[in-house]
């Protein structure tokens, strides 16, 4: 069954008069399973959350202080080595991952002194996240009491099969979208995926690719028959066609349709007992279009997941491309907000305030390469300006002067 027949057969949804939306509790449940069937089967989904998952793990961590920042200082340990199973890396590329597909995820440290020292850090998987429900219980509050009263509430997390109870006030909250936009009990405690709408693009692809199977399933195909003197077509064969004999039949089908013979290649070529012409039935992709088809569908998804083209054709081709400079520096700077936002959430949980943790990507050498072109500029503008102010101009005219070549030098 294609994804496309997995919802059509597994969600019912009904749309009210006044605009809203109501799931039956079968969709609810799949609803989360499905975005991961997504992310797992459709590959530009999985290409495009992965390639954001790439960038994001290319980011180094130092704490920012006074002098500088410290990319040795002990309280680093636990941001590279964040538990038992993953480095660094992986926390942040399965972070990116549980965020792009369901929308958000929470980040919860365990153990040691929770304000300083934890001994661990794990992502928690929201499939596997159990809210209680909230009804009857305003969102919108602002008295101390209640406050306190919010910190304290809790929610389910099935740990491989155990049953365990979390407070809102012990984990970190990240969010795809912003939350608090949709219409449930919890709704503030989530964020819409972003896989939701461009769910029509990710079916299409799925259908696209289930008819090139079907397509790619003819090849091959023909039809064989006596020889009446002119050749029909693939699309009037029927009229003209004249069946060939039994016992010819028998003969073509035993030599030409032996597949161990075939591979073994020892029938090259046979001699029929009687004149044949042959029509091909395969379909031809070209007549169809459907590269075309896929390559919007998947234009539309990579531009989605705020993904470069170019980055996208790479990644899927295995191969480099010109301007991957350019490419990979928008990319970095894309990912630099996300960055920020686990970098102060860490500082908020564990960390110090007054020397926060913070992500860099400097040493990332697309972003060197680039540095060094700003440098190599502003050398050569210095220069510039040195050498006009040596033949007798004013610095403010040195500085019209350039501007007028087009230099402007409060960029």
């Amino acid at each position: 069954m294609s994804i496309g027949s997995f919802i059509r057969n597994t969600f019912t949804v009904v749309r009210y008069r006044n605009g809203s939306w109501e799931y039956n509790k079968s969709s609810a449940n799949y609803l989360t399973k499905q975005n991961m069937e997504y992310f797992l089967n459709v590959y530009a989904v999985n290409a495009c959350i992965n390639i954001n998952a790439d960038y994001l793990s290319k980011f180094k961590w130092g704490v920012k202080k006074s002098e500088g920042i410290d990319y040795k200082d002990p309280r680093l340990d636990i941001i590279k080595n964040p538990n038992i199973y993953q480095n660094t890396e992986g926390l942040i590329r399965q972070f990116q991952i549980f965020k792009s597909v369901y929308g958000w995820t929470y980040q919860k440290t365990f153990g040691g002194d929770r304000e300083k020292n934890p001994d661990a850090i794990y992502n928690l998987n929201p499939a596997n996240i159990d809210f209680k429900s909230n009804t009857n219980n305003p969102f919108l509050i602002w008295k101390s009491s209640d406050i306190k009263n919010n910190k304290d509430k809790s929610f389910t997390y099935d740990d491989n099969g155990v049953k365990k109870t979390y407070k809102f006030s012990e984990i970190m909250p990240f969010f795809d979208m912003a939350n608090g936009i949709c219409e449930d009990e919890n709704s503030y405690y989530t964020s819409p995926s972003k896989i939701q709408s461009i769910i029509k693009n990710i079916t299409n692809l799925d259908f696209s690719l289930d008819a090139e199977n079907v397509i790619l399933g003819t090849a091959g195909r023909e039809a064989l028959f006596s020889d009446s003197g002119s050749k029909p077509t693939a699309n009037d064969f029927g009229i003209n066609a004249k069946p060939i004999s039994e016992k010819s039949r028998k003969d073509i089908d035993s030599k030409l349709n032996n597949i161990n013979k075939l591979r073994r290649r020892e029938m090259r070529s046979f001699s029929p007992a009687e004149p044949l012409t042959h029509v091909d039935m395969s379909l031809r992709p070209k007549d169809f279009g459907y590269d075309s088809v896929m390559s919007h569908q998947e234009s539309i998804i990579t531009r989605h997941f705020n993904v470069p083209n170019e980055i996208y054709q790479a990644y899927k081709q295995g191969s480099t491309w010109e301007n991957q400079t350019v490419a990979d520096v928008k990319m970095i700077d894309g990912k630099q907000s996300e960055a920020n936002d686990i970098a102060r959430s860490w500082t908020n949980s564990f960390g110090d305030v007054n020397e926060p943790f913070i992500a860099t990507a400097d040493h990332v050498r697309s972003i060197q390469k680039e540095e060094n072109k700003k440098a190599d500029t502003a050398f050569k503008i210095t220069q510039s300006l040195f050498n006009l102010t040596r033949t007798g101009m004013t610095e403010e005219q040195a500085i019209d002067f350039l501007d007028g070549l087009g230099v402007n030098l409060n960029d």
